[in-house]
């Protein structure tokens, strides 16, 4: 196994799932040059991989790592003879983890039919909208640095860690995410922010958006309380409602929050 590899200009990448009938489906529509390409997969069990050039390769595939980032080390790769346009078609029982490889090129992207999802990361693409509502096992989502206009979380109750930074959302939805610790979406374009009924967050870096004081005083009410001894963290620098009339940040702080600004 080796770290990333970068491949160039993909078109777009689609992916889809089955029903209880047929394997979880993904299809990625890539364009590629002449050489090696690879696919960022893990799970359990076996996949079949149409490589869009006549060739398909029947794979075992490996559990997903202990650590999210080591997703990079776990691809299957093959040997286009000349560039082009490929459909590179993916099916398999349990798919546990996608990486999209940082291509900053990927233009779409549909997992909802695929339920065994853990892990997503699709970080440094040109995508404008992601819907993970019904990846009910997802756990760790990274999809920064893409122009996400609209992205939907809710119902995600395993996720623990999202981050959405560098996109152009106006507005975020996580709530009832009841097992979210980690919630990164700094510069985008927030004028609001749901976190309510996320009892288990513990970080929240949400500077430089729009947030007025009002949104502001919202998203510290809509805070769990965190034990003294283990106080949460949450960063509003950035926002316009830090220096507003109104702005209060002891709503925060009387929950065992550091509020930094």
């Amino acid at each position: 196994m080796k770290k990333m590899f970068l491949f160039a200009a993909i078109v777009g990448i689609v992916l889809a799932g089955c029903s209880k009938d047929k394997a979880a489906e993904y299809t990625m529509i890539t364009t590629v040059p002449a050489g090696e390409h690879k696919v960022y997969i893990t799970g359990t069990g076996t996949a079949t991989i149409d490589w869009g050039d006549g060739y398909s390769d029947l794979v075992a595939l490996e559990n997903f790592p202990a650590v999210p980032n080591d997703v990079v080390d776990y691809y299957f790769r093959h040997t286009y003879t000349s560039a082009g346009v490929k459909n590179i078609n993916i099916t398999g029982d349990n798919i546990h983890s996608l990486y999209t490889g940082h291509t900053e090129a990927v233009t779409a992207l549909n997992v909802g039919k695929i339920p065994s999802l853990k892990i997503l990361f699709c970080s440094f693409e040109k995508l404008t909208s992601l819907d993970v509502s019904k990846n009910t096992a997802l756990e760790h989502l990274n999809c920064e640095v893409n122009n996400l206009t609209t992205l939907n979380a809710s119902g995600c109750t395993a996720l623990s860690y999202l981050h959405c930074s560098s996109n152009q959302l106006t507005t975020l939805n996580v709530s009832n995410c009841t097992a979210l610790e980690y919630l990164h979406c700094y510069i985008n374009q927030l004028t609001t922010l749901n976190v309510s009924g996320c009892t288990a967050l513990m970080s929240l870096w949400c500077e430089f958006n729009q947030l007025n004081a009002v949104a502001l005083n919202a998203v510290f009410t809509a805070l769990p309380t965190r034990p003294a001894s283990s106080k949460g963290v949450v960063q509003v620098g950035g926002n316009q409602g830090v220096t507003q009339s109104g702005y209060n940040r002891t709503i925060a702080i009387d929950k065992n929050w550091d509020v930094y600004e």
